[in-house]
């Protein structure tokens, strides 16, 4: 698929800027932890499965890309379309159900730097628990550029809202930014926690992604 750049619309909020964060049946898919820990929305990630439905895949990032590995086996890019991230989660006040999120699309997205480079962007969608056949995007829809319904990844930190700051250090966890959101802006110029910032492969510090983040936002 030929490399696009993400748009944005106006009427900024919170994180976003005309688009919610990621979400599956009304809980927050905006992070994850790849080892199993609970997120602050009661959200757990419970293993990945192949196209095909079979088990024993490890799911990693790489570069801030998604990394699927099994027994010296590896597929990212394209290859991870139609694998399903297992999360589990409270739903409609019943006990925990887990939720296939199926990766339906993958993009290659410019982004906003000097030198031409693209990153990498996934379609992620899940069945609608009323209507199982209905897929719902984890983002908000968009009729008109599909490109607007993608999210990209940023790993190994976390991210405080309240505060717009930045928390670094934090092995094992992802974060699911949509297009039109500020973390996926920060992305796109360069700023992610694995982007080669100065050239020579070392990304941008901590203190220079939380200031970033505060500027699109701003919060001065």
């Amino acid at each position: 698929m030929s490399a696009r750049g993400f748009q944005f619309g106006g009427g900024c909020s919170g994180w976003d800027c005309g688009y919610n964060a990621a979400e599956v049946n009304g809980r927050s898919l905006s992070e994850l932890n790849l080892d199993g820990a609970t997120t602050s929305s009661g959200v757990r990630y419970m293993g990945l499965l192949s196209p095909l439905g079979l088990s024993g895949w490890t799911l990693s990032v790489d570069g801030g890309e998604l990394v699927a590995t099994k027994n010296g086996e590896e597929r990212r890019g394209a290859q991870l379309v139609g694998f399903k991230l297992l999360v589990r989660m409270p739903v409609l006040g019943l006990l925990p159900l887990t939720i296939p999120v199926t990766i339906a699309e993958y993009q290659d997205v410019d982004a906003w730097t000097a030198t031409p480079t693209t990153m990498a962007a996934y379609k992620l969608v899940y069945a609608d628990l009323e209507d199982p056949l209905n897929l719902i995007n984890v983002c908000h829809d968009d009729l008109l550029d599909p490109a607007l319904s993608v999210v990209t990844v940023l790993y190994g930190e976390r991210y405080d809202e309240a505060s717009k700051s930045v928390i670094p250090d934090q092995a094992g966890w992802l974060n699911f930014a949509c297009a039109g959101s500020a973390l996926a802006k920060l992305k796109m110029m360069n700023y992610g926690p694995q982007a080669d910032f100065d050239g020579a492969g070392a990304s941008a510090t901590p203190a220079q992604r939380q200031a970033t983040l505060k500027m699109i936002t701003a919060d001065y």
